[in-house]
């Protein structure tokens, strides 16, 4: 098979390789000096056979994780969702990873891509993620535009949030039991308060997040940003 085109961005101290055709995700990011190169993600270095998920990073959107049931309630309507990988019972990580997408810009140390895609199901979005080397750090951005008539959330996206109200900073240990379909079956944990105050706290950030975008949701046009400094 042939291999796919790549785009290759460096800053003299890391480089980073981005595969448009294969869900615009990054085939490798590694230091790079006189000495040869130093991973900093697993790399892909054979392209011209691999799946997707064999990339060093993906982005997954329109959501994250599997959807059973055949689909989801959102409305009062039930909408569809068909499996999407061959041997997966549930549908899982949408569709921005298969995807081919589209190079909006490009230059030596940083690309931008985008797709717009009509599906699956009832998720009609546009999408721009960034790639961009800074001193051999790699910052990677991601907006997203909901572009269905009404507005839905697109799952899976959470923020990093401080300051004094809503802050999450706690970690919960907890051991969660999955059955054969790889769906969350059952959580135990000792200490039932802690895991309490951490599901509290979760959904005060939850609202929080749905109170700041309450006007956009009106519209139907909902935009997030994901940076390596969260959600804007």
């Amino acid at each position: 098979m042939t291999a796919p085109r790549v785009l290759t961005i460096s800053d003299g101290v890391a480089e980073a390789v981005v595969v448009p055709e294969l869900g615009a995700g990054l085939a490798s990011y590694d230091l790079v000096d006189a000495g040869g190169r130093t991973p900093l993600f697993r790399p892909c270095r054979e392209l011209s056979d691999a799946h997707p998920f064999e990339l060093a990073n993906n982005l997954l959107l329109p959501w994250s994780n599997r959807i059973s049931g055949g689909g989801f309630h959102f409305a009062g309507k039930f909408h569809p969702l068909a499996p999407n990988l061959p041997g997966e019972p549930y549908p899982i990580h949408g569709n921005g990873f298969s995807s081919a997408w589209t190079v909006e810009a490009a230059g030596p140390a940083g690309v931008e891509l985008s797709l717009a895609s009509d599906g699956p199901g009832p998720f009609r979005y546009a999408a721009r993620p960034s790639y961009q080397l800074d001193a051999g750090a790699l910052a990677i951005g991601l907006s997203i535009v909901n572009r269905a008539a009404e507005a839905r959330g697109l799952h899976g996206l959470r923020s990093s949030l401080s300051g004094e109200e809503g802050a999450l900073e706690d970690v919960v240990e907890k051991t969660i039991e999955f059955d054969l379909g790889h769906l969350e079956e059952g959580l135990r944990r000792e200490d039932a308060g802690i895991v309490e105050q951490h599901i509290e706290a979760a959904e005060a950030v939850e609202r929080r997040l749905h109170e700041s975008f309450a006007g956009k949701l009106r519209t139907g046009e909902t935009t997030w940003t994901l940076s390596r400094h969260g959600m804007h």
